[in-house]
């Protein structure tokens, strides 16, 4: 029953930021930031919009049982993923 509570939340205000900055990103983030550009309103819209995709996700999973641990073993493999870089460290590089 928490688990649900806590979607529900998370996917309303999730909802009400990504439509917020969607659709005033010019307005908003000059006041949130001060001396952010106006023509950089485009970097609002791109987080509005993970934002909002995040909110759907949420509402949609707002019934199903929040497992942390698969999601927490996940994160770390990507994030060691990300930080070892491109580069295999067993292989001697090429010449």
């Amino acid at each position: 029953m928490i688990s649900s509570l806590v979607s529900r939340v998370s996917a309303f205000l999730l909802f009400v930021g990504g439509a917020a900055l969607l659709f005033a990103a010019d307005q908003l983030l000059p006041m949130l930031a001060p001396g952010f550009p106006r023509d950089a309103a485009w970097l609002g819209q791109l987080l509005a919009a993970a934002w909002l995709g995040l909110a759907a996700l949420d509402w949609m999973q707002r019934t199903a049982l929040l497992v942390l641990v698969p999601l927490a073993v996940m994160a770390l493999v990507y994030g060691a993923l990300m930080l070892r870089g491109p580069f295999d460290p067993l292989q001697p590089p090429s010449r």
